[in-house]
């Protein structure tokens, strides 16, 4: 038996449990900054992105074909080798110390991830938890995310190499024209799609890892279970908050056009005032004000999706629900 009331309302008491969540748990916003860079938070809005770049991806088998009759591409490995060898003690030094910042971003990314998803499960089953306990969670639980992380980009770089790698080499040699239309097809209707997939299931993989203890190897059973049996109500999740994300980058563009027009307003009447100097205080007010901004913004909406999906996840795996679109379809099954 189904609750008709309970799941009629299903998304509106995620959301409302979200806001929640992000909003008396400020501590969080910190690591939602990071687990932003390593997260898939946005499945649609990952889509999104792809579609520009596999017409680029397309014309630039155009640009590589020509290069690589040109010598370019073996030219490029060569300078590449004499840049190396070319670098003083300075050079390796700035090049270690930038090694260096990257993995610790890397390592605090997804610190944040595991954080963050922890968290924001223990907040909705009413348990205690803070920063430190965050931090101490995220740390914990540091190598079996990364390694889950590392697997979805391995999974889809494979899938690119299988499908796309043959294309690119018969391209090269050939420069068959229909090629490219064959790369925009396959990955229009394999990569994205599969991609997508991957994307859900790393996602739930990386919670029972992070909420149930459980090794890299079984979370990805789990996980891929749990998504075969909901994959439609994870799916309308993921375009609900592809639409939710609109309205949000609109109204963060709208928050800094005003912004940025008060700044460019008070610049020039400082600058007709003959007050050059305050002006240029003001620009850098003006860019310290609206980097905050975005990155307190950010942060605030990384904290909220992924609360989103780590309540979504709770619901799914402890109680049984069903989507919008088989209640539509199915009606009587709400009332068995």
């Amino acid at each position: 038996m189904i609750d008709n009331n309970k799941n009629m309302s299903i998304y509106r008491a995620i959301f409302r449990n979200s806001l929640k969540i992000t909003w008396r748990n400020k501590y969080l916003w910190f690591f939602g900054i990071f687990a932003a860079f390593v997260s898939n938070i946005g499945e649609f809005n990952l889509a999104w992105e792809k579609i520009p770049q596999v017409n680029e991806n397309a014309s630039f088998l155009s640009v590589l074909r020509s290069s690589y009759e040109q010598g370019i591409i073996g030219g490029f490995w060569t300078n590449l080798t004499e840049l190396f060898t070319s670098l003083n003690f300075m050079g390796w030094l700035l090049m270690i110390v930038l090694l260096l910042l990257i993995l610790f971003l890397i390592w605090l990314s997804i610190v944040s991830q595991a954080g963050i998803f922890a968290s924001a499960y223990k907040i909705f089953k009413k348990k205690k938890t803070d920063f430190s306990e965050t931090f101490r969670t995220g740390r914990q639980n540091f190598w079996k995310v990364l390694w889950l992380n590392i697997l979805f980009k391995l999974f889809v770089l494979v899938l690119w190499i299988v499908l796309i790698l043959p294309l690119v080499i018969l391209y090269l040699s050939q420069g068959a024209p229909g090629i490219q239309s064959l790369f925009v097809v396959l990955s229009f209707v394999i990569l994205l799609p599969v991609t997508i997939i991957l994307s859900f299931i790393i996602k739930y993989a990386i919670l029972f890892v992070v909420n149930k203890g459980m090794t890299v190897k079984e979370s990805l059973k789990e996980a891929w279970y749990i998504f075969k049996h909901n994959w439609l109500i994870s799916v309308e999740m993921a375009i609900i908050l592809f639409f939710l994300s609109i309205i949000f980058v609109i109204a963060v563009f709208l928050a800094i056009v005003i912004l940025s027009a008060i700044f460019s307003i008070l610049m020039g009447i400082f600058s007709t005032a003959s007050f050059v100097g305050i002006s240029y205080v003001v620009f850098t007010i003006a860019v310290i004000v609206l980097i905050c901004l975005i990155l307190w913004l950010g942060a605030m909406w990384s904290t909220f999706v992924h609360s989103c999906w780590a309540i979504l996840f709770i619901r799914i795996s402890e109680g049984q629900i069903m989507s919008k679109i088989a209640r539509l379809l199915h009606p009587s099954s709400e009332e068995e």
